[in-house]
């Protein structure tokens, strides 16, 4: 119900309904003179004999008659008696009404929001399975070059390259036999970043160009990290991705 129509029913309501007034008002004149007659016939005697003359025809009609007055004017009546009460009922049929429109918009709109996050999250849920899958293809050496559709996710694939390549640099000490005397000189010092590889190299646990390319995957965390993270371009991605192969293909030689 608009604004406009408010006032247009409430005044409706509020209009005295004269119509039904004048017709309870005519009824009940009626009424009271046929009483009024009936009283005084019956009082004086005149209306005696014409009553115990009636056929059971007559009596019937006047029976309807009355039955059918007394229908009118509790049609006309009972409006007016309870014009009061239906008007309240009307008012709190249309608040229940519009309670229950409210509810029903604001359920409706925590549905579509329900909806769009669950749209959200099978939307990362599939972009997050594609990272995986070329992740593990790269793993596997199937990956040989990464490709435009893969710049969205490239943030992810720089992360997995830097958790491969710690992997490896805790590999590689952990299986020297340099590890027993030279555990103490990497206390403090993080697989996959530089003070870490370094020191790998200075113990000669790894040779010069796994150097090199521990040190250029560690490079990578300027693209990856979370304040002002620089962009990188799909040439730099798939150096990178070539690099991480060259360091695993180096300690599959190694063994």
């Amino acid at each position: 119900m608009t604004s406009i129509d408010a006032p247009v029913n409430a005044s409706r309501r509020r209009a005295t309904p004269w119509a039904l007034i004048f017709a309870a008002g005519f009824l009940a004149v009626l009424g009271l003179g046929v009483v009024g007659v009936c009283v005084h016939g019956f009082i004086t005697g005149w209306l005696t004999p014409a009553w115990t003359a009636l056929t059971d025809t007559q009596v019937s009609l006047v029976s309807n008659v009355a039955t059918l007055y007394a229908a009118a004017f509790a049609a006309t009546i009972a409006p007016l008696i309870f014009r009061g009460q239906v008007n309240n009922l009307e008012r709190a049929s249309e608040d229940l009404f519009e309670e229950l429109r409210v509810r029903m918009d604001t359920l409706t709109a925590e549905q579509q929001k329900s909806s769009q996050k669950v749209l959200e999250i099978a939307e990362q849920s599939k972009d997050a399975l594609s990272v995986l899958q070329n992740h593990a293809l790269h793993m596997m050496g199937f990956v040989d070059k990464f490709t435009e559709a893969d710049l969205q996710n490239a943030k992810h694939i720089l992360l997995g390259f830097q958790e491969s390549a710690a992997i490896l640099a805790q590999k590689a000490l952990n299986e020297s036999n340099k590890w027993q005397s030279t555990k103490a000189q990497f206390a403090g010092k993080w697989p996959g970043y530089a003070p870490y590889i370094h020191k790998l190299h200075e113990c000669a646990i790894i040779s010069d160009d796994q150097r090199a390319g521990f040190l250029e995957i560690a490079d990578s965390r300027r693209y990856t990290r979370e304040n002002h993270p620089e962009t990188i371009d799909l040439v730099r991605l798939n150096i990178l991705n070539k690099t991480m192969r060259d360091l695993q293909e180096s300690f599959v030689k190694a063994t």
